[in-house]
């Protein structure tokens, strides 16, 4: 999809210099940062699955997604799929990023998208549904 979206005027005029730009304020964060940027990346798309898995009302569930995803991209949060592409396609118009850069950050963002998504959500959520049965059967 990179490949084809980068072909030369596919884009509007611009696109490139906001691809490179966009890589290269991703690139020059450090690990830490990265990876604390994708724990809560994890943590914003998993939240966003519950509330959408809970919703009868389609407009709500796309409500849900849309505001989820602004988040995510006005908080230029790391999501393993969102940056790895971000940064293809700033190489893909001239920046000067290391494949082994994208790498590395692919994983690193895997394991804290999996770290906030599983750690801080879904488990959170389970221990209050186990703790909402506990507190009925009680009752």
């Amino acid at each position: 999809m990179v490949s084809l979206l980068s072909v030369h005027s596919v884009l509007p005029y611009g696109t490139g210099a906001a691809a490179v730009e966009t890589a290269a304020r991703i690139h020059a964060n450090g690990m830490l940062a990265l990876f604390v940027s994708a724990i809560f990346g994890g943590a914003l798309i998993t939240a966003m699955t519950w509330f959408v898995e809970g919703q009868t009302s389609m407009l709500t569930r796309v409500i849900v997604a849309w505001v989820a995803g602004a988040l995510l991209a006005l908080g230029a949060f790391n999501h393993v799929i969102v940056v790895t592409i971000e940064l293809i396609f700033g190489i893909r118009f001239g920046a000067d990023i290391p494949w082994t850069f994208v790498l590395g950050n692919f994983a690193l963002a895997a394991a804290g998208n999996i770290i906030g998504g599983v750690g801080l959500v879904t488990l959170n959520r389970l221990t209050q549904g186990k703790a909402g049965a506990s507190s009925r059967a009680s009752a």
